[in-house]
């Protein structure tokens, strides 16, 4: 058996749990170093500014801590100072465009942080928001002058309504409103 550091994430959105499952692998190099390479899912609570929605830029900060061990017990060496995305499967709202890797120190314990900088798919929210609501009003005006194609009434009021339009019924005659 070999022993591997307990590793917290400091900002977590529900309950505080370590970083990966007891099966995973520990390779061993020639050199005589270990690499453990946890891997897992993870929600947490990030600061949001949306100033400039829906246009705007959010930065996620995922910061991980030994739990109980200083600098002087355990030291992070990062392979890259990006965050390895090869696992990473994009959804409609959200573009990655920026990550960043890197250890800090404070108060004699050693921390790993990873950033990422997500970009909001403007044009996603105008399809899936602004958008419908916009249509809402069309069926609303259709679905009157149909109604009103069938009824041989003189007059149709739409409850806030900005459309107002006169067309002639020929079968009464005279010209029926819709106001």
């Amino acid at each position: 058996m070999v022993w591997k550091p307990d590793l917290f994430l400091r900002n977590p959105f529900t309950k505080i749990r370590k970083l990966g499952i007891d099966e995973m692998v520990v390779h061993y190099l020639k050199s005589g170093h270990a690499v453990w390479q946890p891997g897992d899912m993870f929600e947490s609570v990030c600061r949001v500014n949306v100033e400039k929605y829906p246009f705007d830029v959010q930065t996620c900060s995922l910061t991980f801590l030994p739990w109980g061990l200083n600098k002087n017990r355990l030291q992070f060496r990062l392979i890259k100072d990006v965050v390895d995305l090869d696992y990473f499967t994009s959804q409609g709202a959200w573009n990655v465009t920026e990550t960043k890797a890197f250890t800090f120190e404070r108060n004699t314990v050693q921390y790993v942080q990873f950033d990422i900088t997500m970009e909001r798919r403007s044009t996603f929210v105008m399809i899936n928001m602004v958008y419908p609501v916009f249509l809402l009003g069309v069926p609303q005006f259709v679905c009157v002058l149909r109604a009103c194609q069938f009824r041989r009434t003189n007059r149709i009021f739409l409850v806030n309504s900005p459309i107002h339009c006169c067309f002639s019924d020929p079968h009464i005659g005279q010209s029926t409103k819709i106001v």
